[in-house]
């Protein structure tokens, strides 16, 4: 049965608060993370023994996420580390958090992973007209549709063993741009170095180039860098599944951009 709040807790003024924090020297400060074990489950919330004569409360929105988007259970007794969400609030408990300390650590693996380069599972969440959205680390990242190598993309709710590179973190906006294609273009700079030539097939035709398809990565030949180019137009001289040879003339690993040249 779901306990109720004590009333002897919620007697207490913001002035006796205030004066049972100073008396005892406790120093509560937002963000600070702390240890607590579980003494109360209610209906919206749990209660939290933090150590002192103050009851900690976790809200539950502020629960840890399973996989299935549920917050995880918590029963009593159970030790947990809390992080601080407001200090003194209208009641004489103090508002913790399980979710911002998950989402702190979350991000700190992802700039570890940013900087490593390691392999990670990742899963489908949905796709949109731009790429495809995945979980990685609890976290909700985005591959655009450019960044994009394997097919294996196209089974959603699919866990995948892939390559991939941190495009952008931007934590204050919750933005975690990733790319397969960085990836991929890091483990082939043997073989796509600038000078060299190679053969590639055409996978579109634009006014401004060709997009060239060659070792799975897509690179632009522009029309600038094809020789004896007239104001015929490309599609007159270049058909889609073409193979032609082109000459790597630069390589961007961390935008992964390749651009080729025929002169």
């Amino acid at each position: 049965m779901e306990n109720k709040l004590d009333d002897s807790i919620l007697s207490f003024t913001d002035k006796n608060l205030a004066n049972l924090i100073q008396q005892n020297d406790y120093d509560f400060n937002y963000n600070d993370i702390i240890a607590g074990t579980v003494i109360s489950k209610e209906s919206n919330g749990v209660l939290v023994d933090i150590g002192t004569n103050i009851t900690g409360f976790l809200p539950l929105q502020e629960i840890t996420i399973n996989e299935l988007g549920n917050p995880i259970n918590l029963n009593i007794n159970d030790k947990r580390e809390f992080i601080i969400l407001n200090k003194c609030v209208h009641k004489n408990y103090i508002i913790l958090s399980m979710s911002k300390i998950d989402n702190m650590r979350s991000w700190q693996r992802i700039k570890i992973i940013q900087q490593e380069d390691v392999i990670s599972t990742m899963k489908i969440m949905g796709y949109n007209r731009g790429g495809v959205l995945v979980n990685i680390e609890s976290l909700c990242g985005f591959i655009p549709n450019s960044h994009i190598i394997s097919k294996h993309f196209q089974h959603k709710n699919d866990k995948i063993d892939t390559n991939f590179k941190v495009l952008e973190i931007d934590r204050r906006l919750n933005r975690l741009t990733l790319s397969e294609k960085c990836a991929l273009l890091s483990k082939s700079t043997n073989e796509l170095t600038v000078g060299k030539y190679i053969y590639g097939k055409i996978e579109d035709i634009k006014p401004y180039g060709l997009l060239i398809k060659t070792k799975m990565i897509q690179g632009l030949l522009h029309k600038s860098e094809i020789p004896e180019l007239t104001d015929t137009e490309l599609s007159n001289m270049f058909s889609r599944g073409e193979t032609i040879k082109v000459k790597i003339i630069y390589v961007d690993l961390k935008k992964g951009r390749v651009s080729f040249s025929m002169s």
